[in-house]
């Protein structure tokens, strides 16, 4: 792109973010139109749902599996609150109830299961929690327990169309890749677990996007806009669980798609889509902050900044060796590693048995196609440094999460280097 037609981009891009602020906030003062006396019933049965299965509950003891009723709980109390005077404060202040130190867990099965009383009212003014949008009008017509079902039934839909696309694409190889991935992130957990799917829907939801787009000649402007909204999603949907993997498995979608044989101009793309995604992850929560103050009168900006420096301050609770030595020890633990690790095993044999290939002309583009691959497979570890407490504070429940990016990027890449040394050499057969 021209200087001109980044300057031209970056002004779309704004006035697009500033939509999706006015926008955001009309649906979220929408939601909190929609009379509690539908909501309560719904939140009173997962309150017991919850209590039986305590706050932490595995789905299976064999791999990394907890789901994090703690946040669910916490979303439950927001949509359970009453609304108040005026929507727009509701939904930009985010308020619940809150009792002594019970956890929110507690608290949900005190007040529905004991007839306790809450003693005072907590703000959460820090996020969006855009997620209120959706699960509100669900309270309204369904029990937890039938969200929980729907959330199941959506998200493998979801991925057999993927799958269903990168048939049609001619990206077959990479399907076994991705499943695995996908099961790699436990499905079965993330549909019980309302603060895991936001993450998992914006993630496929970017990677259909990439699928449709295709290769192009105007593709690139299309994926930029793409990974722009995956931001902007994320900044609003998102509870900050495993939003790199939103931007990396989309991201690396594209470098699947793409045909660009030269190094340096598929990493230029994927840094322009990470500097857009960046911008509109940023962007959409600096909007949050300014929308909510004028709307508030309250400086929200403040608040935000001491939420920040509790995470990010410079007093750190937890190493780097730490973090990674936690998070891909959680990630690891589970059956399917094994098959993701026999596929690398399987693939660089294969590479490793057509080693000629690397000789003359393919030895840089089977090398040099790598590199795309190994910046992203990079990226979770810049995640953990980035958030290193919240990284070592979360990792046995969704900071693991992040290094999906991590193995879809190695099992791409070594699939995309099969494929390429594989292709007959000209006037031959390949070895």
């Amino acid at each position: 792109m021209t200087k001109q037609a980044i300057l031209k981009f970056s002004g779309s891009a704004l006035v697009r973010v500033l939509l999706a602020v006015v926008i955001g906030t009309l649906l979220l003062a929408l939601a909190y139109t929609i009379p509690q006396k539908y909501i309560d019933p719904k939140v009173e049965s997962a309150s017991h749902i919850i209590k039986e299965e305590g706050v932490y509950p595995s789905v299976t003891k064999f791999a990394t599996s907890a789901i994090d009723n703690w946040t669910d709980s916490i979303m439950l109390l927001e949509a359970a609150f009453p609304n108040g005077d005026s929507p727009f404060k509701d939904a930009m202040q985010v308020y619940r109830y809150d009792y002594g130190n019970f956890r929110p867990d507690e608290a949900l099965a005190y007040y529905y299961e004991s007839g306790g009383k809450y003693e005072w009212i907590t703000a959460y003014p820090q996020y969006w929690h855009g997620y209120l949008v959706l699960l509100k009008p669900l309270l309204a017509i369904a029990d937890y327990s039938v969200i929980r079902i729907i959330n199941g039934i959506v998200q493998t839909f979801i991925t057999f169309f993927v799958c269903v696309l990168l048939w049609r694409k001619k990206l077959r190889q990479y399907i076994i890749p991705y499943i695995l991935c996908i099961a790699l992130l436990m499905p079965t957990a993330i549909a019980k677990c309302m603060q895991y799917s936001s993450c998992f829907y914006i993630m496929s939801l970017g990677c259909i996007a990439m699928l449709l787009i295709g290769d192009e000649r105007d593709s690139p402007r299309k994926r930029l806009l793409v990974f722009l909204y995956i931001g902007v999603g994320t900044a609003y949907f998102d509870f900050l669980t495993y939003p790199i993997a939103a931007f990396g498995l989309p991201a690396l979608f594209c470098v699947n798609i793409s045909e660009i044989q030269k190094p340096r101009d598929t990493i230029r793309q994927f840094f322009a889509a990470l500097i857009t995604w960046a911008f509109g992850y940023g962007a959409m929560w600096l909007g949050k902050f300014a929308i909510g103050s004028i709307i508030t009168g309250e400086d929200l900006f403040a608040e935000a900044m001491t939420h920040v420096s509790f995470w990010m301050g410079d007093d750190h609770t937890f190493s780097i060796p730490y973090v990674f030595y936690h998070n891909l020890r959680d990630f690891a633990y589970t059956p399917v590693m094994a098959a993701a690790l026999l596929l690398a095993v399987v693939l660089l044999a294969l590479i490793i048995k057509r080693r000629r290939q690397f000789s003359g002309d393919r030895a840089g583009p089977a090398l040099g196609v790598l590199l795309p691959y190994c910046i992203a497979a990079a990226l979770p570890f810049a995640w953990y440094v980035f958030m290193l407490d919240p990284s070592g504070v979360h990792f046995g429940l969704f900071g693991n999460k992040s290094l999906v990016v991590t193995a879809f990027a190695g099992l791409s890449g070594l699939t995309r280097v099969y494929a390429l040394i594989k292709k007959p050499v000209a006037g031959g057969k390949a070895a």
